[in-house]
């Protein structure tokens, strides 16, 4: 499981036994709980949900086109509608331009023993650093292991960016820029309430 899949999950309100022991082996998702519990408090307001009138695709467009809109939409539920609708579109823009044009590629090469091929693919956000991996040949984790991905800077610290269990297209983020965090290689955990380091090294770009 991802990070955009545990957080998609939790905002659902899947609290699984997959969600849950994703959150115990991610510190990057435990970081972020007070965040999503926020967000969920939100989408449970009835004005977030408020249903739109037939014009509503008529004012947004004017509001696109930088034209006023009407008195009559000036409430909190219109105003979260309205928003909620751009904002959807802004990102969307933004998703297709990144899935475009990665920033940055790179090889991420299998330790000794490994049998196994990886690509990272990466764009540098305001937020910090987008990466989508491409994995071929890495044997899927055992019942109580998970995959941890890091990124760690020239003097040494570590910053988890997510958990999987199997080979394929992970996508995920971290909130460091790569320049500060060069290093980006995987490791196999145990399930076992420690948050550091402990397991082997299967990929890694190199110190």
């Amino acid at each position: 499981m991802t990070c955009d899949d545990f957080q998609g999950r939790y905002l659902a309100g899947d609290l699984d036994p997959e969600t849950s022991a994703h959150l115990a082996g991610c510190t990057w998702c435990r970081s972020r709980i007070d965040d999503l519990d926020q967000l969920v408090k939100q989408l449970s307001t009835d004005a977030m949900w408020t249903a739109p009138t037939p014009e509503l695709e008529d004012h947004i467009v004017a509001a696109l086109a930088g034209a006023a809109a009407p008195q009559s939409l000036r409430k909190p539920g219109w105003m979260l509608s309205v928003a909620a609708a751009l904002i959807a579109v802004i990102a969307g823009s933004f998703m297709l331009i990144e899935n475009r044009q990665p920033d940055w590629e790179i090889a991420l090469p299998a330790t000794e023993g490994v049998s196994a091929t990886a690509t990272v693919a990466g764009w540098n956000t305001a937020a910090g650093t987008r990466m989508v991996f491409s994995i071929d040949g890495l044997s899927p984790a055992g019942d109580n292991e998970f995959y941890e991905i890091w990124l760690t800077a020239a003097d040494g610290r570590h910053v988890s960016a997510g958990t999987f269990r199997a080979a394929g297209t992970i996508e995920t983020s971290a909130g460091v820029s790569r320049r500060d965090f060069p290093r980006i290689w995987i490791t196999l955990e145990r399930n076992d309430g420690d948050e550091g380091i402990s397991g082997p090294t299967v990929l890694d770009t190199g110190r």
